[in-house]
């Protein structure tokens, strides 16, 4: 396993603040540091510790040498590159006006839990948690998984009293168990010995078991997991590495801001001010089109695999900029709904150009200027991590992809014969598909003229349908079966990537793939229990590393009884009284206020980072839950959730129902705060052959009506 300079500085960077969590046990670290006083760990770094304790006992012999990073992130003073890297990547994801040296008080972990990110938002709309201790909940110290009792945060009253009776050390009890299911599997993955595949199973572990670890809990505002500290943390440091910087700008840059903390005016602005970093953000324009512009002759069959093809889509390119500027996953800030946002080095500004460039000309390829990635970006100082200044560049980069979506392919147009691709005609009068109206690789199907691509998005539905392991592999040079030329694994080839759904898999299988497979990556649908997938396992003979870990998928999906997708007739039928299909569309409530202004000073990074993953959690999890309910198995069709919003097509009498559901269950996952609430939209199709299009469009119109009749109640 390798073990560069760049690895150790990554591996040290998302482990740095590990100890915290054992901490909270309240079990010893390591003897071997008791030696460590404050002059070796700093004033507040004794959790450093027990993080270099993790590593020492926990880590793969030839990775515990970050194990003195991890020791010293908090001695500012010495002299080592890498250290001060790490220390101000840990100043800079907290993005906090406290001292460097400021930390929680003894035995404070062990009785303070994570507060909900949700009882913190305040856009002006009612009382929030920062007035009323009513709407104050906090989350259980339990492993991530789609359970109500683990996802759903409570009062304080109510958590301890789950804990049993008398029992004064619950929360102390709680973290000793987590972090004893913890460490068993951690070493687990002892076996996968290549440093990648070993790094991103470890990430994915860190987000089961800390995302209900507060970061820290110092004047009584626990509202950052401490997953989403190591992960920032993590994406910062690999940005300065990258960029390069010299002790100097470290030097100075924490210097100045410690300085103005104590409102000294600061002689090191100019390193403050200085671009080390960018904020990219990519956003897939022609999402609505794409979706629900079809034809409803056979578009039930593949209306999921439809909008699934896009996430795809969104996912792939947002790895492939990854690749391209050799960048962890913990960059990858956020990934749903269409969009993306990466944190990146500031020395990398002419590849984007060039990578920009390039997806704009597989993506008219591909889809013939339907579908374009806005994708910009815009540079990030250090002073820009500072509380609400983060939050502030978020909403920038936002307005930079509104722009962006007026001058589609723009970078691409004065390239030679791209003014005829992008303008001139696409018809060529041949036969057209009767979904999509495409006229590439049109046959009959099944009685129907079908083109390749919208065909293997039928299949593609079938087979999320019943997966349970979502299989993607990264390589150059994808060879396309001949039966697989137009299809969605076509299309995505193009980036390097290939995906597989699967209801089973046998990981020595997978092992003898070959070695023109770069890396592959097996994640476990709506299931974190995957350490399971490597018992036994070794790559001792592999030919290909193979990354693990879970992902959150709305799959739910109504068969008949010829066990094919039901189109919206048959669920018409299944109704109760007269036979109609219905949409339902619901999405979350001034988001866009919420992310600028909502968590008010407090818009670090970290925090914007766990604020996208809850609300992900939401509607790409617990949405699959809500549908497995009683009642509603073949009746509905979950043709999209993820982001912030969904959209469900059904038997009519199902809609209603299911629509306060997902109301309900919203407000709880919120905190019944009044700041953030979410609407609803449902239209009743005219008939069974009713235009899918039309029937969205309305249920659009319904679902703005649902706001605008709050905002007249309010």
């Amino acid at each position: 396993m390798e073990m560069d300079k760049e690895n150790t500085l990554r591996l040290a960077a998302l482990l740095h603040d590990i100890g915290k969590f054992w901490q909270g046990s309240g079990e010893p670290h390591d003897s071997r540091y008791n030696h460590l006083t404050p002059e070796d760990y700093g004033k507040h770094g004794a959790h450093a510790k027990w993080s270099a304790s993790f590593v020492v006992n926990y880590l793969p012999e030839e990775l515990q040498n970050c194990e003195s990073l991890v020791s010293y992130h908090h001695n500012s003073k010495n002299r080592d590159l890498n250290l001060k890297i790490i220390a101000l990547a840990d100043w800079l994801s907290s993005g906090e006006r406290r001292g460097l040296e400021e930390g929680e008080g003894k035995g404070e972990r062990e009785k303070t839990p994570l507060i909900s990110i949700f009882s913190r938002i305040d856009i002006g709309k009612g009382r929030s948690s920062s007035e009323y201790s009513e709407y104050r909940y906090y989350y259980p110290v339990k492993k991530l998984e789609l359970n109500r009792d683990v996802i759903f945060p409570k009062p304080l009253e109510d958590l301890k009293r789950e804990s049993g009776p008398g029992a004064e050390d619950w929360l102390k009890g709680a973290y000793k168990c987590l972090w004893k299911e913890f460490v068993d599997e951690v070493k687990e993955i002892k076996t996968i010995r290549d440093f990648d595949a070993y790094f991103n199973t470890l990430y994915l572990l860190l987000q089961k078991y800390t995302w209900c670890v507060p970061s820290a809990v110092w004047r009584s505002k626990p509202d950052v997991p401490l997953f989403d500290h190591l992960k920032t943390a993590c994406a910062i440091a690999s940005c300065l590495y990258k960029s390069n910087v010299e002790e100097e700008y470290l030097d100075n840059v924490m210097s100045g801001l410690e300085k103005r903390r104590r409102g000294n005016l600061s002689e090191c602005e100019e390193a403050l001010n200085e671009a080390k970093f960018l904020l990219i953000g990519g956003d897939i324009s022609g999402i609505q089109k794409f979706i629900y512009a079809i034809t409803s002759k056979g578009a039930a069959k593949g209306l999921r695999g439809r909008s699934f093809y896009l996430e795809l889509l969104s996912e792939s390119i947002a790895k492939y900029i990854l690749r391209e500027l050799s960048l962890p996953f913990t960059n990858l800030l956020y990934c749903g709904g269409g969009h993306f946002y990466i944190l990146a080095p500031g020395v990398v500004e002419a590849d984007l150009n060039a990578i920009r460039k390039r997806i704009a000309e597989i993506l008219l390829e591909i889809h013939k200027g339907e579908l374009y990635l806005v994708l910009e970006w815009l540079p990030l100082s250090a002073n820009d991590f500072q509380n609400e200044k983060f939050g502030i560049k978020w909403g920038e980069i936002g307005d930079k992809i509104a722009l962006g979506k007026k001058r589609k392919f723009t970078e691409i147009l004065e390239m030679p014969g791209m003014h005829e691709k992008i303008f001139g005609p696409i018809d060529r009068g041949g036969t057209r598909c009767e979904i999509c109206g495409s006229e590439e690789g049109v046959r009959e199907e099944e009685g129907r003229m079908v083109c390749s691509f919208c065909k293997s998005l039928e299949v593609l539905a079938k087979d999320i349908a019943r997966a349970n392991y979502w299989i993607e592999t990264w390589k150059e040079g994808i060879k396309i079966r001949e039966e697989e030329r137009g299809s969605w694994k076509d299309a995505l080839s193009k980036f390097g990537v290939e995906y597989e759904f699967k209801e089973n898999i046998e990981i020595e299988t997978l092992k003898k793939e070959g070695p023109e497979h770069e890396h592959i990556f097996v994640y476990k649908l709506n299931d974190t229990n995957f350490t399971d997938v490597i018992s036994g396992c070794t790559d001792t003979n592999m030919e290909v590393p193979i990354s693990f870990g879970f992902k959150f998928l709305v799959k739910n999906t109504p068969y008949n009884t010829s066990d094919e997708i039901k189109d919206f007739g048959q669920m018409a039928d299944d109704s109760a009284g007269i036979k109609r299909w219905a949409v339902l569309r619901a999405d979350v409530d001034d988001l866009g206020m919420i992310f600028l202004g909502g968590l008010g000073e407090d818009r670090t990074i970290s925090r914007i980072s766990n604020l996208s993953f809850m609300l992900s959690l939401f509607f790409r999890g617990w949405i699959e839950r809500i549908c497995e309910g009683e009642g509603y198995k073949g009746k509905i069709y979950a043709i999209y959730s993820g982001g912030d919003d969904l959209f469900i097509v059904g038997s009519w009498d199902r809609m209603p129902e299911i629509g306060k559901g997902i109301y309900e269950d919203f407000r709880g996952f919120t905190c019944r705060n009044p700041n953030i609430t979410s609407s609803t939209g449902i239209t009743i199709a005219p008939s069974k052959k009713y235009p899918l299009s039309q029937v969205a469009d309305t249920a659009g119109e319904a679902l703005d009506k649902s706001k605008s009749l709050k905002k007249e109640d309010s």
